[in-house]
């Protein structure tokens, strides 16, 4: 809990850093701001935490295992070639999504017996996640088509920003997105504490 409080301040600071000035990549709307801090809390801090304070079947210790792992590993690369070679495009990043994707279904068939037989906040979770990767790769693919390589150099743009009607679509997207997953996110959360 004290860590969730934690990395919530932290990304409503990033948050507010991003949008005071001008800052490489650009303002970030609330909508992809709560994106973005779901993304991050959920793949890179909320499943390593849940796989290591319990026992997990198969399709879920080794899906949410990958997909975190390689979330961790693109982290580290997205970060350099955003911040120091600045030649990130949203074609990498949906390559790897759909990568990651692909593994992750892939160990949940492998498990499917224990997905099957798994609770139903587990299962909604598990499916939580899968959509999650869907629909960052359609959003790297909508942006992709309004800003092409805009994303690489020192001016680059990496966020959707309100002011800007050409993204009003992405937003309303996200948004009703956020609104599911921060739900299923909330339930399992709750769920896993229960029980």
């Amino acid at each position: 809990m004290i860590g969730t409080i934690l990395s919530a301040l932290l990304g409503f600071a990033i948050f507010w850093r991003q949008n005071k000035g001008e800052r490489l990549g650009g303002p970030i709307a609330p909508s992809k701001g709560l994106w973005l801090y779901w993304t991050i809390y959920v793949w890179f801090l909320f499943i390593p935490y849940t796989l290591l304070t319990d026992q997990w079947p198969d399709a879920f210790l080794w899906g949410w295992g990958f997909l975190s792992l390689s979330m961790w590993l693109r982290g580290i690369a997205e970060m350099y070639m955003l911040f120091v070679s600045k030649n990130w495009t949203p074609k990498i990043g949906i390559s790897h999504d759909f990568f990651t994707l692909a593994g992750l279904i892939f160990f949940y068939v492998y498990g499917h017996q224990s997905f099957i037989s798994a609770a139903w906040w587990v299962q909604a979770f598990a499916i939580a996640l899968v959509i999650s990767l869907s629909v960052e790769i359609w959003y790297a693919y909508a942006f992709l088509k309004l800003v092409r390589e805009k994303t690489k150099g020192d001016k680059a743009i990496w966020y959707a920003s309100k002011e800007d009607p050409q993204f009003l679509k992405i937003l309303r997207v996200t948004t009703a997105f956020n609104i599911l997953l921060y739900g299923v996110v909330a339930i399992f959360i709750w769920q896993f504490g229960v029980n």
